[in-house]
């Protein structure tokens, strides 16, 4: 079983991120099931994003899983009032949060809020309460303080913290993760790392380390390698590839 925990449906600058090419490139490496947020949400259109993503869960319900994106802690509150109506039957089976940018007409706009803003603790009570997985790109020391204030969120550091938030360190992720066992880390990023997957799994075990592609920004040949040619023994990668994201997106006690 493969399942990516990261990918993104919808347009991203020029790339191609429909669900038919999303499923062929899928199709292709033996990926059974992604879990999606919508670029078009992430960048430019929340609510647009966010439908765009129901209607494609609603139409490949076996291959696709819904994750809920906000762009910024300025949508949060709309996101604690929408959430309860969209999870579960509903097609959102988590929480994607990029807190950093929106993309404008000749270039992009840094809006410089955390994952620390006010607006954000109800968001994070609620995703505990509602028993959904939280996918963030931030800084690792965000995580560390949400971990701090709300034990019951699981957490996802996207990109394992290697990001410009993070200054590229995925170190300072492991770190973080090691302190909170409702901390995980997903695989997906530009870098390919010496030794990455393994130093993820000799911090954390294997159980909290995820596999993702990042598609369709990134080749997801490449971002499958990452874990197949790691130095782990076959039930290792067996829950990277996706068991663990398996677990965390069931939502029973």
């Amino acid at each position: 079983m493969i399942i990516d925990s990261h990918a993104h449906l919808g347009k991203w600058h020029r790339l191609d991120g429909s669900p038919e090419r999303l499923l062929r490139e899928a199709d292709r490496l033996g990926i059974e099931r992604l879990c999606v947020s919508s670029a078009w949400a992430i960048a430019y259109e929340p609510d647009e994003g966010n439908q765009q993503v129901l209607d494609a869960v609603a139409r490949w319900p076996d291959r696709l899983v819904g994750y809920y994106a906000i762009p910024s802690a300025h949508y949060a509150a709309q996101a604690v009032r929408e959430l309860p109506d969209v999870v579960g039957d509903g097609g959102m089976r988590g929480l994607k949060i990029y807190t950093r940018y929106r993309i404008f007409e000749g270039g992009l706009a840094w809006t410089g809020v955390t994952l620390t803003e006010p607006s954000m603790w109800p968001l994070f009570e609620l995703a505990a309460e509602l028993r959904l997985p939280v996918l963030a790109h931030a800084a690792p020391q965000e995580f560390d303080a949400v971990a701090r204030r709300v034990p019951g969120v699981r957490l996802i550091i996207a990109h394992l913290g290697d990001t410009g938030q993070g200054s590229g360190d995925y170190h300072r992720a492991l770190d973080v993760a090691r302190r909170h066992p409702n901390v995980y880390v997903d695989t997906c990023g530009s870098m390919v790392n010496l030794t990455l997957v393994e130093d993820a799994v000799a911090a954390l075990g294997a159980d909290r380390v995820l596999f993702g592609t990042d598609l369709p920004i990134l080749d997801p040949a490449a971002q499958l390698a990452k874990v197949t040619g790691a130095r782990l023994d076959a039930a290792a990668r067996q829950r990277i590839l996706g068991e663990n994201i398996a677990a965390l997106l069931e939502r029973g006690p």
